[in-house]
């Protein structure tokens, strides 16, 4: 598809994404029968602008639309199914910079479009199939804020916590800059307020949270004498923890907690997660059947329809509660991460340091985007025999000792390496193997 990707659309504003592209997707929505649309945004300095030619473009399809303003897309997830409208479509590019936005779709249960989804949609759009109705036949447009109220209603029933601890909260300037810190607050944490002023141009760090892009943040958890710090990135799918030490977690480490403390408070034995998670899933959760999927939320999220589960995640830090919703929360990890910190009655920083530590490299080769596909056939020829081999999304090929993933980028001229291992010793002697097969197989195909 030329236009949806892994998680909707998303792209540079003025090039890729822009209010015409706006306007046809409201119309391409509208056409499609999906008459009652919640919509919302992000802080990106180009949301307004692009929300006002989308509920253009609904509302000239004769939808009804409402307006939650700006919120974190997890909230316009809920709302979609809380008050029952056939589509919602959030204004985000997630966690990538300030120039770039975008929009995701969600169907009535909150569930993100599926590709099939998106690819009506987006025929629609290119092909400009988007018939002109009668003067007189329009929607109806209004701002709902009630949305937030129904939400603070839905962890009231969820959770019951001591609310004793003081917590650190990151917004990054985004979509949650008002809401996580009232929520946490009402459930009685003092916070400690990071980047909670809402500024689309991302001044004081990058949207998405790493090691990196926090380490500024990790250290105020320190300073402030705080248990537990919570980052989001731009639109708050995603929840990034720093714990009791001021470390930043180890993203593979973390899933692996979460995933293992919901199987036994739920009793339910599967999980969900992408392929380049950690094989630290499958060496701690023994008895646990592990799906793996596509990288990407959707994915996660479509499997878990498919066949119901106790969490799903991404080592980024999106997590899916299939007993609240079929979408990444970043909003309600924080509270499931409270509940069952508080059960545990330990750190967090002791109970991670109790998991094993692996060692992974990451790398990236240049490749041309029509000779993706030749040159990962390429590799999928000469590559070593293994213990097994996933094929959903790339190459995936278990050794034993260490784990390779091979895959190219859905949204860039490269293939993507990861290389993960027992020790740094096994590390160093598969990498330039596996380097020297990726890099000729490129060659390979360059030169046909």
């Amino acid at each position: 598809m030329k236009l949806f990707g892994s998680s909707g659309i998303r792209g540079r504003y003025g090039s890729v994404v822009t209010p015409d592209l706006a306007l046809k997707l409201g119309r391409a929505v509208g056409s499609l029968n999906y008459r009652s649309v919640i919509v919302a945004r992000d802080t990106r300095l180009s949301g307004e602008a692009l929300c006002h030619a989308l509920r253009t473009g609904l509302l000239s399809s004769g939808c009804e639309v409402v307006d939650l303003g700006v919120l974190p897309t997890p909230l316009l997830c809920f709302a979609t199914r809380h008050f029952g409208k056939d589509c919602g479509v959030m204004i985000t590019a997630s966690h990538n910079p300030g120039e770039y936005n975008g929009f995701k779709l969600c169907k009535q249960d909150g569930c993100a479009f599926s590709p099939h989804e998106g690819a009506r949609i987006e025929q629609r759009i290119l092909e400009n199939k988007l018939p002109e109705r009668p003067w007189d036949d329009f929607g109806s447009g209004r701002a709902n804020r009630d949305v937030v109220a129904a939400y603070l209603q839905t962890l009231h029933s969820h959770f019951t916590l001591e609310g004793t601890a003081k917590l650190l909260l990151d917004a990054g300037n985004g979509a949650a800059f008002q809401l996580s810190p009232k929520l946490l607050r009402d459930f009685g944490y003092e916070v400690v307020e990071v980047n909670c002023t809402p500024d689309g141009s991302f001044p004081n760090r990058d949207p998405e949270p790493t090691a990196h892009t926090l380490h500024e943040t990790a250290k105020l958890v320190a300073a402030n004498r705080c248990q537990l710090g919570f980052c989001h990135d731009g639109d708050a799918d995603r929840v990034v923890v720093i714990d009791d030490r001021g470390r930043v977690v180890d993203f593979d480490k973390f899933l692996v907690f979460l995933a293992r403390e919901i199987v036994e408070l739920t009793g339910i034995g599967r999980i969900v997660t992408t392929v380049d998670a950690s094989m630290l899933v499958e060496r701690v959760l023994t008895t646990v059947e592990v799906t793996r999927t596509r990288v990407g939320d959707v994915s996660v999220a479509h499997a878990l329809r498919e066949q119901p589960g106790a969490f799903g995640g991404e080592p980024c830090g999106a997590y899916l509660f299939p007993s609240h919703g079929l979408w990444p929360d970043g909003v309600y990890a924080i509270f499931k991460i409270l509940e069952l910190l508080e059960r545990k009655g330990k750190p967090l920083s002791e109970l991670l340091d109790e998991l094993p530590a692996y060692c992974t490299i990451r790398e990236k080769f240049l490749c041309r985007r029509g000779q993706k596909e030749a040159a990962m056939e390429l590799i999928k020829e000469r590559l070593p025999q293994a213990r097994s081999i996933n094929t959903i999304d790339g190459i995936r090929a278990d050794y034993g000792s260490h784990v390779v993933l091979i895959r190219p980028s859905g949204t860039e001229g490269l293939i993507r390496f990861n290389l993960e291992a027992h020790s740094r010793e096994v590390i160093d002697q598969e990498r330039p193997h596996f380097a020297q097969l990726i890099t000729e197989a490129i060659e390979m195909v360059s030169h046909v």
